[in-house]
């Protein structure tokens, strides 16, 4: 079962824009994707249903702005039986860019520096060094009653972890926050980053035409020893 809910983003970006990207092939508009979206949550008992996808920050990214706002528009138009609440976590820019640039070496074939790449990001008024042109696209659609913006730091965040913090923010940390503190250690870090030695391996990897999604996810878990 996949994680997240990125078709639901993806799905209004493939059909409504040019911009094009390693996204997770699935089949269906976004028609039919948010139409079972809405089917399932009027099926459910739950008062509360939570859709995660990073996705949706890239509605606004630099590739498809001439469409942003009817994009937009699209999702208000789904949600419009449901009081919506955005909730996002914000790291502090440095220690985001570095945490960027290892996932992009980590998951891709790219073989630029971290300068070149904070550069471009500069040049393309990217939304990673911008977080205000999201949040401002989601006020705009849902109010600035509907915003809840925190911290993302681990001294500040409930437990020290992002998805206690989380329930609890949503109104259900007594029922679930037990739960997730009783997960084994090996499961409360599923997506570690890769440290400066391996990432100076992987990025040699890359520089040698390591190409394609399947392959640089084989490499890079094979420099971190999960793989046999």
């Amino acid at each position: 079962q996949a994680m997240g809910h990125h078709e639901l983003p993806i799905s209004l970006i493939r059909d409504n824009s040019d911009f094009e990207a390693a996204w997770p092939k699935f089949e269906g508009n976004s028609e039919e994707i948010w139409g079972k979206l809405i089917k399932e949550i009027n099926s459910c008992p739950c008062d509360k249903i939570i859709i995660s996808a990073e996705g949706f920050c890239d509605l606004v990214n630099e590739n498809c702005r001439e469409v942003s706002e009817y994009m937009g528009g699209l999702v208000v138009n789904y949600l419009a039986d449901f009081k919506v609440v955005v909730v996002c976590y914000l790291r502090e820019i440095l220690p985001y860019m570095l945490s960027m640039y290892r996932e992009t070496i980590k998951i891709t074939p790219r073989t630029l520096s971290f300068k070149e790449q904070v550069r471009r990001y500069a040049q393309n008024d990217s939304i990673h060094l911008l977080p205000s042109i999201y949040l401002d696209f989601f006020e705009k659609l849902f109010g600035r009653d509907a915003m809840v913006v925190k911290k993302y730091s681990r001294d500040e965040l409930r437990g020290g972890d992002v998805v206690c913090d989380f329930m609890a923010t949503i109104g259900l940390g007594e029922e679930i926050n037990p739960l997730l503190d009783a997960r084994e250690p090996e499961l409360q870090e599923l997506n570690t980053s890769i440290d400066v030695k391996e990432l100076d391996l992987k990025r040699a990897f890359n520089l040698a035409g390591a190409h394609g999604l399947d392959l640089n996810r084989k490499v890079a878990d094979l420099i971190k020893g999960s793989a046999v």
